[in-house]
């Protein structure tokens, strides 16, 4: 016997219009982000860099959101999304200090460094489960 909810038509993803990260950055975001290289740095490897990496991926994957809706998206996503992460990435002390888009030098910022906190200060966050209802109703007897 069917449900209301196995005849319910399923919600579909829009498609996406490029493959992936490196796709959208090479096809799309520095065709249109052509800036000059004064003070301003870039890294032809930039998926060598862990941060650029995650902010390229995050700002193809708001692109991606973001052209499927209104007229106003594409500004937006520029202006709260393209720019900050690119002033961010390639300014003079950011992600990509360490390396030359004109010479094509590349090298990888050090890590900074980290002590280990005092012993419970930081729990694993994955282990915490909300109570249910059901649970508090029968703690309650």
């Amino acid at each position: 016997m069917s449900t209301p909810m196995d005849d319910a038509p399923l919600e579909q993803e829009p498609d996406l219009y490029f493959a992936n990260a490196h796709d959208f950055v090479v096809q799309y975001l520095l065709p249109s982000w052509r800036h000059t290289y004064s003070g301003a740095r870039w890294c032809a490897q930039w998926w060598c860099h862990a941060e650029a990496l995650s902010r390229l991926d995050a700002l193809w994957r708001a692109f991606e959101s973001m052209r499927h809706g209104d007229a106003a998206g594409m500004a937006v996503w520029w202006r709260d999304f393209a720019d900050p992460t690119m002033a961010s990435l390639t300014r003079e002390n950011g992600t990509f200090a360490q390396c030359n888009a004109a010479s094509g030098e590349h090298a990888l910022n050090k890590t900074w460094p980290s002590q280990e906190p005092p012993p419970g200060m930081f729990v694993d966050e994955r282990m915490i489960r909300p109570r249910s209802a059901a649970v508090l109703a029968d703690d309650e007897y």
